[in-house]
């Protein structure tokens, strides 16, 4: 296909959470980049459209990687995931191909351009692809795809929280449960609570446990969740969970899918519990 081998290269890259902005309800992402001495400092705006990864990136230099970490970990900032790839970099006229080798990940292709001309640059990296026999479209961004093949912890508001239902319907039984709030707006349907994304803040717990992994599947059922499968009744999403002395982590919750029938029905004022505890719910009078 005519494209010029340039090098390889091992890179490490920290993302760091913000203290007041969960990225991933923003669709942004801040990140180090360390490659052999040398250091970039990344700011990802939201994806631009829905068929590519095509967003805004702004790219800072750097001198010294443990001084900038430090930095903005004096700024509230906190890193939430590594990642180590080794890259293979090849140039086909004006487009970037790589070969990426993850750790804990696998192998990606990743064509690239930059111009003003989304559709453009889409449709020429589209068909470099298509030569190379490769067919369908990732569009999570490796950090995505780790968290979710990675051991996260789980973030409950309603019945999860109970140690009985754990105990008999899952079989845990030793599950550290950790007071925490997740941002967000609970509802009543009635029998169960539905957290959706929004202002405001979410009490429950943070579960963790070696056997938590293996009983998802379990929990995803129970839950209504059947991944892949965006007219499930909750959707389960990776967000930022904070608990006592600042402490913060990245932990899997379940969100209602505002585009099933009962959810849309549940999301109402009349229905929000205002003090955003299942346990103490009031709504709205």
């Amino acid at each position: 296909m005519g494209a010029v081998f340039l090098e390889v290269r091992v890179e490490r890259d920290i993302y760091l959470t913000h203290p007041q902005r969960d990225f991933s309800l923003t669709d942004e992402a801040f990140r180090i980049r360390s490659v052999s001495g040398s250091n970039v400092l990344t700011y990802k705006g939201p994806k631009l459209d829905p068929l590519s990864k095509t967003r805004v990136e702004i790219e800072v230099n750097v001198d010294c990687l443990d001084d900038t970490r430090e930095l903005f970990e004096r700024l509230g900032f906190t890193p939430a995931m590594e990642i180590v790839k080794t890259r293979r970099y090849y140039r086909h006229e004006d487009l970037d191909v790589c070969l990426d080798d993850v750790e804990g990940l696998g192998t990606y292709v990743e064509v690239e351009g930059r111009g003003t001309d989304i559709d453009c640059v889409r449709n020429r990296a589209r068909a470099i692809l298509d030569r190379l026999g490769l067919k369908g479209n990732e569009r999570r961004s490796y950090m995505e795809l780790l968290f979710a093949s990675r051991k996260l912890p789980l973030f409950t508001y309603g019945l999860l929280m109970d140690p009985e239902t754990l105990r008999d319907r899952f079989g845990l039984d030793n599950v550290r449960s950790t007071p925490a709030t997740v941002s967000g707006v609970l509802y009543d349907s009635g029998r169960y609570p539905v957290m959706m994304d929004g202002q405001g803040v979410v009490m429950g717990m943070l579960l963790e446990s070696d056997d938590l992994p293996i009983k998802m599947d379990e929990m995803d059922q129970f839950e209504g969740h059947v991944p892949g499968d965006d007219s499930s009744l909750y959707l389960r999403k990776v967000r930022t969970v904070n608990m006592q002395e600042g402490k913060r982590c990245l932990a899997w919750v379940y969100l209602g899918n505002v585009n099933h029938p009962h959810i849309e029905k549940t999301v109402a004022e009349e229905n929000k519990i205002l003090s955003g505890s299942w346990e103490t719910r009031k709504t709205t009078p």
